[in-house]
């Protein structure tokens, strides 16, 4: 019993808290590229500027 709760102790924190710590470091990871980059961040602008929410007022990809 005490392993089939920590197995699924552990596929909650795989499935979960895993994937929203890689995300969460890839933001800042491309915000330091952009800043790093002219022409990254050119492109960027530039994508920002033709790019409409689809629902809403939602917020410009990961920046």
């Amino acid at each position: 019993m005490i392993c089939i709760y920590l197995f699924t102790v552990a596929l909650l924190v795989a499935s979960i808290l895993v994937p929203s710590v890689v995300m969460g470091r890839a933001r800042q990871s491309f915000r330091q590229r952009i800043r790093a980059n002219p022409d990254l961040r050119r492109a960027v602008e530039d994508d920002l500027a033709s790019w409409r929410a689809a629902y809403g007022n939602a917020s410009y990809g990961p920046l």
